[in-house]
């Protein structure tokens, strides 16, 4: 099974570019180098913007997510293996 089965990757991501994001940087910035998300999960205290998901609900998959604070700047960058 290759590590990666499983894994949906948003239209434009690339990994290259995933490792240039950085701490602080706004939602302008991310855009310009990931494109769009999969999907936002907002809340009051932020956003999660999810650039990989899983094709099922049981599949391990490659997660690679930026989460911004309420102005819109990154105060995390999750890039991992989840394993369901």
């Amino acid at each position: 099974m290759s590590p990666f089965e499983g894994t949906v990757w948003a239209a434009q991501f690339r990994e290259t570019a995933f490792a240039k994001v950085e701490v602080g940087m706004n939602a302008s910035e991310v855009i310009g180098l990931l494109g769009n998300p999969l999907r936002r999960d907002c809340g009051t205290t932020g956003c999660f913007w999810i650039y990989t998901w899983h094709d099922s609900d049981t599949a391990d998959f490659d997660q690679r997510w930026v989460v911004f604070d309420v102005a819109e700047r990154v105060i995390e960058i999750r890039k991992s293996f989840y394993i369901d």
